[in-house]
């Protein structure tokens, strides 16, 4: 099975506009992984409902402390290369 990975900054941005084209893209035979700074178990509840894969990292969007943001890189870039998607937008 292909895997599709979206990397967004806010799980809630993801579901107002992007997921449509996620469950278009589940399918159509694709994989769904999401990684984002989940803030709430509902959401995330949702998403699983939906059949995606959530993964959480902690951005903050506010935030320009160099170090909080590397760790974030760190961590995003780890479960990258855990799912191997085949598309990453």
């Amino acid at each position: 099975m292909k895997r599709l990975c979206y990397f967004v900054n806010s799980d809630w941005y993801f579901d107002l506009h992007w997921t449509e084209r996620a469950i278009a893209a589940r399918d159509a035979g694709y994989e769904i992984h999401i990684i984002s700074h989940f803030i709430g178990e509902e959401i995330i509840k949702k998403f699983k409902t939906l059949g995606f894969i959530c993964h959480n990292v902690s951005l903050v969007a506010q935030s320009f402390n160099m170090f909080v943001f590397f760790r974030a890189f760190l961590n995003a870039r780890k479960i990258i290369k855990e799912i191997n998607p085949d598309l990453l937008h």
